[in-house]
This record gives C-alpha cells, structure tokens and sequence, in this order.
C-alpha cells in the first residue's frame, strides 16, 4: 500500500467518523428537546388556554340579549359598544346552462350574490 492510499483512507475515515459524530449530536439535541415539554409543537393544546367563564342564563327573544340569571339585567348592557368582525362572501351559480350538440354542458351566464355576515358566520351554518 502506498504512501498516497494510506493518507487518502486516513482522510475517509475521518471524515466518516466526524460525520457519525455530527449526526449523533443531532439526535441527542432532538432527544432532549422531545423530553422537554417545552419542546413541543403540540404544547400549545396540552396547556391551559384563556379561560372565559360565562354565568348562566337565557336569551330573551323580545329584547334580544342575553340575561343572567343572577341580576336579571342583560349582559351587554351597551351593545352600541360592541364591536365584532363581519365577513362578505361572494357566491356564483350557473344561470344559464348551454348544451351544445356534442352534449358538453356550458355555463353561457352566472349570476353572483355578495352577502355579509357578523362574526363570520352566515346563517343556516
């Protein structure tokens, strides 16, 4: 064996064991952040959120609030004040269908409704 095969083997070899190496720091860093609660992405479900805490009561359908039963007063008292988020969504339907003579159906019109909801919502969902 030559001089140049033993440098070049030498040179292998070290490099395979500085990469085994690099790949073993790695999985003991991943090892310790799984240990770690800390270190989860799913950590944000196992703990405690904002908690709101609602009394009980009731809807009144005439005045159109939502009373405790405790007081007996609404639990909004100034709904000008309230604010919300209101979603718009566009909505498109075929209104006119064209069947040509090889019988592939074609949309010759459309028509579109704009609708607004609050809180995102729309009703009937």
């Amino acid at each position: 064996m030559s001089e140049m095969e033993r440098t070049r083997r030498r040179f292998l070899r070290q490099l395979a064991l500085g990469s085994v190496g690099l790949f073993a720091a790695a999985a003991v860093r991943r090892a310790e952040a799984a240990a770690d609660p800390k270190g989860l992405f799913a950590d944000q479900f196992l703990e405690d959120g904002h908690v709101v805490h609602i009394p009980a009561g009731h809807y009144d359908r005439e005045r159109k609030v939502f009373i405790e039963e405790e007081s007996g007063e609404p639990m909004v008292r100034q709904a000008q004040q309230m604010t919300g988020s209101w979603t718009y969504s566009d909505t498109t339907r075929c209104s006119n269908m064209f069947y040509p003579n090889n019988g592939n159906p074609y949309c010759a019109s459309y028509d579109s409704d704009q609708d607004s909801h609050p809180d995102g919502f729309k009703p009937g969902e």
